[in-house]
């Protein structure tokens, strides 16, 4: 009889297909307002040094950037990279290829801020990428990051999105043409937004399975007193599928 060895689904090429598709979520409100609360929890500074950590496509780190900080966006995937370099917005922005795993190449209390969007919960030591966090932020620095719940829904997204998308439409046409100018929109951005929807599903249901963390508010507290953060404050966010979380130091 064979072995029979565990296939993994979440591997390199995962990620890549992923990354590919990912920007279409710029598209949707609910992610729209999620980089709006990070950078304004970061409370950015136009003397800060900031740190973009997993910052894929570059969507967090352009925003940033447009707030006048310093900023490195740091990712281990080259495609996300890639595809976040070649943005003619983010003409100018320094990004690095780095493992988060590993002991990350900064100097003790090299930043400011510290903005982690959905990363965290990939990472099989999340604890000790947080400790590695910990050391490179300057005394009074800040830690900012978002993780999803441990009831993650890509379709509760798609509701949300929808139902602010209709309401801002209608602000300006009536509702018939509001409903017009909606399905319009989303049949436009349809292809890709299920890719990055069935991909989302499959994090969402095997996640845990291969290793990720859908911490809960307890669990967050915990690593952080763990490790000497100061809780500042954790929210719901990105229709109410995320934890949003900031720390101190």
């Amino acid at each position: 009889m064979g072995v029979i060895t565990k296939t993994r689904v979440f591997t390199p090429s995962f990620w890549r297909i992923y990354f590919k598709s990912y920007d279409v979520l710029n598209k949707l409100v609910p992610y729209q307002r999620l980089i709006g609360e990070v950078c304004q929890a970061l409370e950015v500074k136009k003397t800060d040094k900031v740190l973009d950590a997993g910052c894929g496509t570059g969507n967090v780190t352009l925003q940033i950037k447009k707030l006048g900080a310093e900023i490195i966006g740091l990712d281990n995937s080259p495609v996300a990279l890639k595809l976040a370099a070649v943005k003619k917005e983010n003409q100018g922005i320094e990004f690095r290829l780095a493992d988060l795993n590993q002991p990350l190449p900064f100097a003790d209390g090299t930043f400011d801020k510290i903005s982690a969007n959905h990363i965290i919960y990939s990472l099989p030591q999340p604890q000790k990428t947080l400790a590695e966090f910990y050391r490179i932020l300057k005394s009074g620095g800040r830690l900012v990051m978002t993780n999803p719940t441990t009831s993650p829904n890509p379709v509760k997204v798609f509701r949300s999105h929808l139902k602010l998308k209709f309401l801002e439409l209608n602000q300006a046409y009536s509702q018939t043409a509001a409903l017009s100018c909606l399905t319009l929109e989303t049949i436009k951005i349809l292809p890709k937004l299920i890719k990055v929807g069935m991909l989302n599903t499959l994090i969402a249901t095997l996640g845990e399975k291969e290793g990720f963390h859908f911490f809960t508010e307890t669990d967050l507290r915990k690593m952080a007193q763990s490790i000497g953060f100061k809780i500042l404050t954790t929210h719901l966010c990105y229709g109410d599928t995320d934890l949003l979380t900031i720390w101190g130091k």
